[in-house]
């Protein structure tokens, strides 16, 4: 019966519609990102560096290639010092001078060795700037030192242990000797005949980066996400689970039919992610003979296993295979266990989130190191288990983490196995209960009576998408960081703004009598800290009298910083009609015209939406009940209009909580003033109309961020109603609309034109004068929430 199961479930998945589309949009993605960070910058050589590199380094012996990169790092640097000397000569001027011989006087073999070949040129010979020349050089010649030093590793190791072996509380075994005294004897043990192992000096860049995208980490975590969710319930949804379960093997073989596709799927989705990877690297940076021992690969130097480099490739993929199985059970385990989609989502998050705290946060040498490497997010680093030479404290024994992780994963893998059968065999419908919070009691009552579209439909949004524990949570997070936000003024700042609140306003006689006499003020204490200069150097006073005279004179001209900022504030609104005296930092800040937090605040606003919005339509239609509302009262229409305010609503609340804190703390640190004066007053804002003021200007930088927020919602709306699936709708969503924001923030700043990220981020746009571009991006923001409008609209019509 197995045999009859398994290619049906296997054929269901291969047939889905959405399942080769996501398999490949996520390769893509991920060729794409290795792609885009292996660029050429100003110290990243370009890749082909790596192959040239590789081809001089083959035709050497291998004892003779360390000191071939050393010698081209001294080469490189010794040019890169006569490049310093001659761009400070070509200032042309004494700081210039006094520079240049400076760095000659430091090293001047080496400038006078190296300023022929300079002149001479021909020395970049992989890379296209000295720049990048400079960082390749080093970066090799510290991985191929580090290589050269393996025999002083390991007789460092060895007299470590023969030292503390002999310390008396570390000479004992077992319960006398504790963690302590067998992790030395285990450590001298593993390493005893490592001296025999052949370190090959070779390139390892390609290795260590296809073993450590945390891209692909990521892209395989929402991989094993969206398909181990489709394979439950996609049947969950339908009723089906009741129906396969009364078939003859409906039960136990069903779903060892299940976890065998399960772990087939994980197995080629490993394979094409990661084993692409390896491909990626091997034909644009290479990666080496991979008949070369691991310890030939400088961050894996420290490994205790006598294997290739070919062969840690090979188990690297097998362990990632183990772990994205591993996973993809216990998703489909929680997955079996609740009912609601959302629920397991939200128990997946957590316990992926509590795996992610503890890796990121435990120290490597703490008492608990264990539970930093054995939960989800450690084992899933398999380059960690492999490469990285670390025994961990169990009941007192030193135990390699490798074993442990090793060990772990497959009791897991078996553990999961058993459980899900067993819960997939006797509970009833498929399920054993789903996450419910104690609701109030008129919600009950509504849940029965039904006769408020409006409160039922808030009912299902708030408690059956638990869109309401993703706002208290939301709201939780961002108060208490708005209230252990600290934000600093430096001294400078805040003497301008206390010079801006005593001028605040147009400028009258009084206020340029008072700049005039603080002017005036600031030149005589710079007269009399001269006249202290010229006693002390005619020996009238000592170093003593004259460092007491300058003190106070010293201090009083550390506000001359904050008031030349304010004289030229005074200049500007002296020479422009209409304009008056504004603390501009605030209003600055506020408009955050430097792009500091904008594109923070549309990442939270896109996410959160997303989490809370994508399954306000579709769940209805997997369970065919929008056919059933179409024939009550008040119909389809009117219930989807609804779900669409509710969903407005949710937007609103959502951009005012992620909004209001920034705004409230650029009042409390800076004031907000001088918003009625014309936003010529800022220099920032000297090519907009005079007649147009930092009110108005405020008002539409903050109704661009509302309507890209709108726009948002919109979208995925209207995306929820053509794809009609709550989990293919989360995910294209976060392609789509998260996604390229994350780019953003992560320093992909082409991303931030495929995205809302411009229009909401108009008060840049507008200190920038990039004009054109803003009115583009809002007329594209615009038409976005047109169409999402207009499509849904669409549908509901033709329903």
């Amino acid at each position: 019966m197995f045999f009859k199961i398994f290619p049906h479930e296997l054929k269901k998945i291969l047939d889905h519609r959405m399942f080769i589309v996501i398999l490949a949009s996520l390769l893509t993605f991920n060729v794409f990102f290795l792609w885009y960070s292996g660029r050429a910058d100003e110290t990243t050589p370009p890749s082909q560096a790596y192959r040239l590199f590789r081809q001089d380094l083959a035709r050497l012996p291998n004892d003779e290639r360390p000191d071939f990169v050393r010698r081209y790092a001294e080469d490189i640097k010794g040019i890169e010092t006569v490049e310093k000397v001659k761009r400070y000569e070509s200032w042309q001027n004494e700081q210039g001078d006094a520079m240049a011989e400076n760095i000659k006087k430091q090293d001047m073999d080496a400038y006078n060795r190296y300023l022929s070949k300079w002149e001479a040129g021909g020395y970049l010979r992989y890379t296209q700037t000295l720049m990048q020349e400079a960082a390749f050089s080093q970066k090799l010649n510290e991985e191929m030192a580090r290589l050269a030093g393996y025999p002083d590793y390991l007789k460092e190791i060895r007299e470590k242990s023969d030292t503390l072996s002999g310390v008396s509380i570390f000479a004992g075994s077992g319960a006398s000797g504790g963690f302590s005294g067998d992790n030395i004897k285990k450590t001298a043990s593993d390493y005893a005949g490592m001296e025999d192992t052949v370190i090959t000096y070779d390139v390892s860049h390609g290795v260590t980066s296809a073993v450590s995208s945390q891209v692909t980490d990521g892209l395989a975590f929402l991989f094993l996400f969206v398909f181990s969710f489709i394979m439950v319930y996609e049947e969950k949804n339908k009723n089906l689970f009741s129906l396969v379960k009364s078939t003859a093997g409906g039960r136990v073989k069903t779903m060892a039919a299940k976890i065998t596709v399960l772990a087939i799927i994980t197995g080629g989705a490993t394979l094409v992610l990661y084993g692409g990877n390896i491909l990626f690297y091997n034909f644009s940076v290479g990666l080496g003979d991979l008949s070369r021992s691991i310890q030939s690969v400088g961050a894996f130097m420290g490994s205790s296993m006598r294997i290739s480099v070919g062969t840690f490739l090979l188990v690297f993929l097998l362990m990632k295979w183990l772990i994205c199985f591993l996973i993809g059970l216990l998703v489909m385990l929680i997955s079996v266990v609740m009912r609601k989609s959302s629920s397991a989502f939200l128990i997946c998050a957590l316990i992926l989130a509590g795996s992610f705290a503890l890796y990121s946060f435990i120290p490597a040498n703490s008492d608990v190191t264990i539970l930093k490497y054995i939960n989800f997010f450690g084992l899933f680093s398999a380059q960690d288990l492999l490469g990285l030479y670390l025994n961990l404290d169990l009941f007192d024994h030193a135990v390699a983490l490798f074993t442990v992780g090793c060990g772990v994963t497959v009791f897991l893998i078996c553990a999961f196995i058993v459980i899900s059968t067993a819960v997939f065999a006797t509970k009833r419908g498929g399920a054993v209960s789903s996450f419910r919070i104690k609701i109030p009691a008129y919600t009950r009552r509504q849940k029965r009576m039904g006769k408020s579209v409006w409160r039922h439909e808030l009912y299902k949004a708030l408690w059956i998408n638990k869109a309401a524990v993703l706002l208290a949570v939301f709201f939780l997070l961002t108060g208490y960081q708005a209230i252990n936000a600290h934000h600093y003024l430096s001294p400078d700042e805040m003497v301008y703004k206390s010079y801006m609140q005593q001028l605040d306003g147009s400028v009258t006689d009084e206020t340029a009598a008072y700049i005039e006499a603080e002017q005036s003020r600031f030149d005589e204490l710079k007269a009399k800290l001269n006249s202290i200069e010229t006693q002390l150097s005619e020996n009238v006073i000592t170093r003593t009298q004259a460092d007491e005279l300058r003190l106070p004179i010293e201090r009083a001209l550390g506000k001359e910083n904050g008031f030349q900022r304010v004289l030229g504030q005074y200049e500007h609104v002296k020479n422009t009609p209409g304009a008056q005296m504004v603390y501009e930092t605030g209003v600055l800040e506020l408009l955050d015209t430097g792009q500091s937090r904008s594109t923070a605040e549309l990442m939270t606003i896109c996410l959160m939406l997303i989490l809370c919005c994508y399954n306000i339509f579709p769940m209805e239609d997997t369970r065919g009940a929008s056919k059933l509302i179409g024939t009550t009262v008040l119909g389809r229409e009117h219930t989807n209009r609804v779900k669409s305010l509710i969903s407005t609503g949710f937007m609103v609340l959502i951009a005012a909580v992620t909004l209001l804190p920034a705004i409230i703390q650029v009042g409390n640190n800076y004031g907000i003033s001088g918003l009625t004066a014309s936003a010529r007053s800022l220099p920032i804002f000297s090519h907009i109309p005079s007649f147009i003021n930092l009110a108005a200007i405020t008002s539409f930088v903050f109704m661009a961020k509302l309507l890209s927020a709108t726009a948002t919602v919109v979208l995925i709306l209207r995306l929820s109603r053509l794809i009609k699936h709550g989990i293919y709708t989360l995910l294209i969503c976060a392609l789509l609309l998260a996604l390229p924001v994350i780019l953003t923030l992560a320093g992909i700043d082409w991303c931030a034109y495929i995205s809302f990220t411009p229009f909401f981020n108009a008060g840049a746009l507008l200190a920038r004068q990039e004009s054109m571009l803003l009115i583009i991006y809002g007329a594209l923001t615009a038409s976005a929430a047109a169409f999402g409008v207009l499509g849904v609209k669409r549908q509901e019509t033709r329903r």
